[in-house]
């Protein structure tokens, strides 16, 4: 099988808590689509789909959502504090390069802040891709 789309199996015979089978996965998958519908653009005929939703599917769908802006803002503060960081660190950089002696090398202090950033982004982002 080719091509871009995946097809959805479900193994027959399974059958979820309300007893008919892949009902738990359709509503899954049908709040997946919603909820990354949700996310990439609100537009007017989303609210129409929500209000068609069953509750299992409502709750896949607000479970996934929030579970995406979780991830943004986790996001968020880190390049928050990262953009502090610059600041404050270039800032701490260019004193302690103005307060050198004239024959001294100090030029390792402005690498501090970028290894620091660096590191705080790698740090938030790796925690916002564990949820």
């Amino acid at each position: 099988m080719s091509g871009s789309k995946k097809r959805n199996k479900r193994k027959p015979g399974k059958e979820d808590q309300a007893g008919e089978p892949g009902q738990a996965h359709d509503a899954g998958q049908r709040g997946r689509e919603l909820a990354e519908k949700a996310i990439e653009n609100a537009d007017s005929g989303l609210a129409k789909e929500i209000e068609k939703l069953s509750p299992e599917e409502a709750a896949v769908f607000l479970q996934l959502v929030e579970k995406a802006f979780k991830k943004r803002r986790i996001q968020l503060i880190g390049y928050v504090l990262a953009l502090f960081l610059m600041v404050g660190g270039m800032l701490s950089a260019f004193l302690i390069y103005a307060q050198r002696e004239p024959d001294q090398f100090l030029g390792w202090v402005f690498l501090v802040p970028f290894t620091l950033v660096g590191a705080v982004l790698l740090a938030f982002g790796h925690w916002s891709r564990k949820l």
